[in-house]
């Protein structure tokens, strides 16, 4: 493709992408109502600044796509939740170059997503689709394709051999988990405490990249569970699902609620603090639980709601054992913290990507590689063969196929 070729259909993809973000922000209110049942809305609002900032720096990923071709087919399995971000990403960010892009949505929130399309209007290409099908169905319309797959990775996996011919690309989940090391001041303890409950209450714990484990050193421990209570309780627990800001609100169904109960009533640990509730059959007062290292097992739940699990360590070697026992290896993402001086200088400890003292949220950009590379987490499979676990960004994966 030559030089000219390029600039002009970056050109006019970037034109398209400003186009989608500014309706975005001009039926940012719509959204907001379509999102409210299922999210929160701090981050329905942060879902509309990032699926337009987004969409307004197309041009960033512009040389790799078009380096495919586009002709290139994509197929989607769209996850329940971060529904608009996801359908910018996965759906409408590549449909600025390539010509057939197919999306199944989450049959949880089908709704929404049709709803968000209709919103966007005329504004969307007819290459982004997003089509009523079973996943068997899907799947046989995923064939020779390409295929980003939002889910559970052994559900991923199974789908892949279903499809057979296939580039398989997976986004699963991981604990991210954070270190509170002995080095922290009276300030800095107080001042992780409040990141770790802004984060891991980010759409009141709905989402991936809050952090399923927060390992505390001995040194620091009753410090930052104080510190820790008290940035929770300042956080109001309402039955409002519009509330503004940071909130302890319902989640995204009863069902949801029931799901965390039953996590909460099995966690390993003890619980050391519950929070405030609401009268919302699905909000859920956060809770604490404290334990050891030797209390986790190798299967690790992945707390979709407000629930806090402090393990204490005395030594990192201890910790960093525990994230290269099997199953933490297979689901490593990130990891992250503040004052554990055997951070300092890691790329990534076990399979997990150390971004350092910056939350997943802050260190993940659309337009770079996601996750890490433990294979549950972020993974690549071709033709239904052995998954790879790496940081995945779809224009990079895209670019890198044989042609």
């Amino acid at each position: 493709m030559t030089a000219t070729i390029l600039d002009t259909s970056a050109e006019e993809a970037l034109r398209r992408g400003h186009a989608i973000a500014t309706a975005i922000e001009d039926h940012a209110d719509e959204i907001r109502e379509i999102l409210g049942g299922i999210a929160s809305d701090a981050s329905i609002r942060a879902e509309i600044a990032d699926a337009a900032g987004l969409l307004r720096t197309a041009d960033i990923e512009a040389e790799r796509y078009l380096a495919t071709g586009t002709d290139t087919r994509v197929r989607v399995y769209l996850p329940s939740n971060n529904a608009l971000y996801s359908l910018a990403l996965f759906v409408l960010l590549p449909s600025l170059f390539l010509d057939d892009v197919m999306a199944r949505p989450s049959t949880r929130s089908k709704t929404q997503y049709r709803q968000l399309m209709d919103v966007l209007g005329s504004h969307v290409r007819s290459s982004a689709r997003l089509v009523d099908r079973t996943q068997r169905e899907f799947a046989d319309l995923s064939a020779g394709c390409v295929v980003v797959f939002n889910g559970r990775p052994d559900n991923g996996r199974k789908l892949a051999r279903e499809i057979g011919q296939c580039h398989f690309l997976g986004f699963g989940a991981g604990p991210n988990p954070v270190f509170i090391g002995p080095e922290l001041t009276e300030d800095d303890i107080a001042a992780s405490a409040s990141t770790v409950a802004s984060v891991r209450m980010y759409n009141n714990g709905e989402d991936c990249l809050c952090p399923d484990l927060i390992f505390v050193h001995t040194a620091v421990r009753k410090r930052f569970r104080d510190a820790l209570v008290a940035a929770i309780e300042a956080i109001p627990a309402t039955a409002d699902r519009h509330a503004a800001g940071l909130v302890n609100g319902p989640l995204s169904s009863e069902g949801a609620r029931s799901q965390v109960d039953r996590q909460i009533h099995s966690a390993p640990g003890q619980l050391v603090w519950r929070g405030t509730g609401a009268d919302h059959p699905a909000q859920c007062p956060a809770a604490i639980f404290e334990g050891q290292i030797a209390d986790l097992g190798g299967t690790l739940p992945e707390y979709f709601g407000p629930v806090f699990n402090v393990v204490e360590y005395q030594h990192f070697q201890q910790a960093e054992t525990y994230l290269l026992s099997p199953g933490r290896l297979r689901d490593g993402m990130y990891v992250w913290g503040y004052g554990e001086p055997r951070l300092i200088g890691r790329e990534r400890v076990g399979t997990a990507r150390h971004i350092g003292a910056t939350t997943p949220f802050d260190a993940e950009s659309g337009h770079e590689p996601f996750g890490g590379w433990g294979p549950d987490a972020s993974w690549s499979m071709r033709a239904a063969g052995t998954p790879v676990g790496r940081p995945l960004l779809l224009s990079d994966e895209l670019a890198r196929r044989p042609r």
